[in-house]
């Protein structure tokens, strides 16, 4: 049982690695890979006796499957960078919320609805949802805060499938009950993500009042 405990606490100490570099050192995000990826490659040779070959292997499994991910990004990035230049967003934030006046809904609107949908469909939302929201109003930190939140939640249940199917053909654990597992464990997470929402938008109106509509 100790041992099962020591192995569950290694674990977490690339997210907290990570976490604290980049929370409390400021650091960018090309260092906080560079840095998670040789901790972790450290602590799965040493801790848990992983060969070197096989770590090493994953990880440029790892890299080449995540790069298709990165050239969407990029491209993401590319097409705010246009849009922005252009003047084309602030154009297309009048036109989705011309009859939306109110601040905050604005903000909601954008974070929640358009960055849920285009992650639906399969589309970094964040390079384009940060934009918007700082078109619309919000502060460069909770623009940069939504665009995240505002679907990381949900996103807690759509990669559920890829975790459960792991965890099934590790465990041999039936799919359907983990299936079952994972979804209500999502269900916290959304609240959690929405909660969080009204904290970035504009502070306009009863707190009560924001929060329901927000977990609405």
């Amino acid at each position: 049982m100790t041992v099962s405990l020591t192995l569950f606490l290694l674990c977490w100490t690339p997210v907290l690695l990570i976490t604290g570099l980049a929370v409390i050192f400021r650091r960018p995000a090309l260092h906080l890979s560079v840095y998670g990826g040789v901790f972790t490659l450290v602590l799965v040779v040493i801790c848990f006796g992983m060969p070197l070959s096989a770590a090493l292997s994953a990880a440029l499994d790892g890299a080449l499957t995540t790069l298709p991910l990165l050239l969407v990004i990029f491209a993401g990035i590319l097409l705010s960078n246009l849009l922005i230049s252009t003047g084309s967003l602030t154009r297309i934030v009048d036109r989705f919320l011309g009859n939306v006046h109110d601040a905050f809904h604005r903000g909601l609107f954008i974070s929640l609805g358009v960055g849920n949908f285009m992650e639906g469909a399969s589309v970094i939302a964040e390079p384009v949802v940060a934009p918007m929201l700082r078109t619309a109003g919000v502060d460069p930190t909770g623009a940069a805060a939504l665009s995240i939140i505002g679907y990381a939640g949900l996103m807690s249940l759509e990669m559920g499938g890829i975790i459960v199917d792991v965890l099934s053909l590790v465990t041999g654990l039936p799919v359907r009950e983990l299936g079952i597992a994972s979804a209500w464990l999502g269900v916290p997470a959304m609240l959690i993500m929405a909660a969080c929402v009204p904290i970035y938008l504009p502070r306009e109106g009863k707190i009560s009042h924001r929060l329901l509509l927000t977990l609405v």
